[in-house]
């Protein structure tokens, strides 16, 4: 018995030793070498940066802005596998793998593209796109909206100075006058035009916000939500979207298009011109100037 429980300790112990063996035993890595990623023709090189901004609302926005170059390149660190498998692509992201930015020459275009845009009310798109580019209002257009006067709300219905003026206003709902009221409601023009539409009465800004509580505002809020996708990105200005706009540069991709070429680092670029403008992979492309020579 003390035999049998010994011999069954020693198993027990090799056991766990060698499982422990297993375990703390590394797993070869491939080997990864540096390559000059490079695009086959000039104009196929782009740089995606992508910028994120939380909304008054809470939603984050990612907005995509794309520059396309004439000429670019990467330093990227991959396997063989990884290696056959770019010069095999005709569009790659150089970002999917260990990704340096080398340098880009002669920018030919920009666009800018919003996220699920069509996920976003007329509110938020207006947010949006006031944040990306600086208004387009003159230094004396903001000197006016400094100067403007507040509205006037007179105390003396029975001689009131309102009923003279071109700017008088008068509230269907509680009666008030005054000056400029329905104008410094902070509605847009297309709010406003939708409040028109609607036919609603002249509210003052008291009435006005009760009156968007109740179920009768429910047309209204809907038709401004709505259709948030005809309200249009102008252009964007990434220095101002960082500095003003509050938006934040997350992560920049780099793609080449029509083909990638990947030269060896330390190896001269130009050994793998075509005289045509053009470059190539020297073994894996049949039209490459270097298997000509070889044949």
């Amino acid at each position: 018995m003390y035999f049998f429980r010994f011999k069954l300790g020693i198993l027990f112990r090799n056991t766990s030793y060698i499982m422990s063996d297993i375990e703390t035993t590394p797993t070869p890595q491939p080997e990864r070498q540096r390559y000059i990623a490079i695009p086959k023709y000039k104009g196929c090189f782009e740089e995606v940066g992508h910028y994120t901004k939380q909304l008054s609302t809470g939603k984050i926005a990612t907005l995509k802005y794309t520059t396309a170059w004439r000429w670019g390149e990467c330093i990227i660190e991959i396997t063989e596998e990884e290696r056959r498998d770019i010069i095999q692509s005709d569009a790659v992201c150089l970002s999917k793998y260990e990704c340096e930015f080398s340098e880009s020459t002669d920018g030919n275009g920009v666009h800018d593209e919003l996220d699920n845009k069509d996920n976003y009310t007329k509110k938020e798109m207006r947010e949006i796109v006031e944040s990306i580019a600086p208004g387009e209002e003159s230094d004396e257009e903001e000197e006016e909206e400094e100067e403007e006067v507040e509205p006037t709300i007179c105390t003396d219905t029975d001689d009131c100075a309102c009923d003279e003026s071109p700017d008088a206003f008068e509230c269907d709902d509680c009666g008030t006058k005054g000056l400029n009221c329905f104008e410094n409601l902070g509605m847009s023009k297309d709010e406003a035009t939708a409040y028109m539409d609607l036919g609603q009465p002249d509210r003052c800004e008291k009435c006005f916000d009760i009156w968007k509580n109740t179920d009768d505002a429910k047309e209204y809020l809907q038709t401004i939500d709505d259709d948030a996708s005809t309200v249009s990105l102008c252009g964007c200005d990434t220095d101002f979207m960082e500095d003003y706009g509050e938006w934040c540069l997350d992560e920049t991709y780099y793609y080449i298009y029509t083909g990638c070429v990947l030269v060896p680092e330390g190896e001269d670029i130009e050994d793998y011109a075509q005289g045509d403008g053009s470059y190539a992979n020297k073994k894996e492309d049949p039209v490459s100037v270097f298997d000509l020579t070889d044949a």
